[in-house]
């Protein structure tokens, strides 16, 4: 039997990180009804931004670190992924928060430095010209200011 395409994760209030089986979860509408359930996941394993947006979230909500390099490896969330990944989406502040420790704890990056090396890349033809206009309605991060905060037209929270 192949392992399921969409996995379930929930973070513990000590900052655990657990995936579940669906057959498990999917079997009980209450597995999850735990007051040391902090956050819950739904993540399609096909959807590279849906694995993404579970790593910078839980980051953000306090999951440990080792864990979240871990899944990063075995994903494939690397640097040069990440430049896809904010191309194609539009990060919420909470996915702006994670990404701020993923840079610094998984990459092991200073954010300006990250920053620099990003814009260059958006630059490079590798990157899909219509993904980018997503990107183009984030301002470019001032020098030290960490991440950016979205402009107007966003409404994607």
């Amino acid at each position: 039997m192949s392992e399921p395409k969409t996995w379930y994760y929930y973070l513990h209030t000590n900052g655990d990180l657990i995936g579940k089986n669906p057959v498990v979860v999917d079997a009980d509408p209450g597995y999850f009804d735990s007051p040391f359930v902090r956050r819950t996941w739904r993540v399609d394993l096909t959807d590279r931004g849906s694995c993404w947006r579970m790593v910078l979230e839980a980051l953000a909500a306090g999951a440990q670190i080792d864990r979240i390099k871990g899944l990063a490896a075995k994903w494939g969330l690397d640097q040069r992924d990440s430049v896809e990944f904010l191309t194609r989406a539009m990060p919420t502040k909470e996915m702006q928060k994670g990404l701020e420790i993923f840079v610094k704890e998984i990459l092991g990056l200073d954010i300006d430095a990250y920053w620099k090396w990003f814009i260059e890349q958006r630059k490079a033809p590798t990157i899909v010209k219509e993904a980018q206009v997503t990107f183009d309605i984030l301002e470019v991060p001032a020098k030290g200011s960490g991440i950016s905060e979205p402009t107007k037209g966003d409404h994607h929270e």
